[in-house]
């Protein structure tokens, strides 16, 4: 079946394409993990890092992806 999505911009359907494919390209060079894209690719870095970018600003916890920040905030 063809995939209902549309998009306005050429560079945003292309990169929806990677989807609908088998290819991995991008391989973590410190563990098994491989992704289609590179966005993901890179934020996957951070689970080898002790980088934590992201602060609560009520408690000062900090958190590597923006995600389990907000999540975090709902305990407050």
């Amino acid at each position: 079946p063809a995939c209902p999505k549309a998009f306005k911009r050429t560079w945003e359907l292309l990169s929806h394409q990677v989807v609908h494919t088998e290819a991995r390209p991008f391989t973590c060079h410190l563990c098994p993990a491989t992704f289609k894209r590179h966005s993901d690719f890179k934020s996957h870095g951070l689970v080898h890092s002790e980088e934590r970018p992201h602060r609560c600003e009520v408690c000062g916890k900090r958190f590597k992806r923006p995600s389990n920040l907000r999540e975090h905030r709902r305990t407050h």
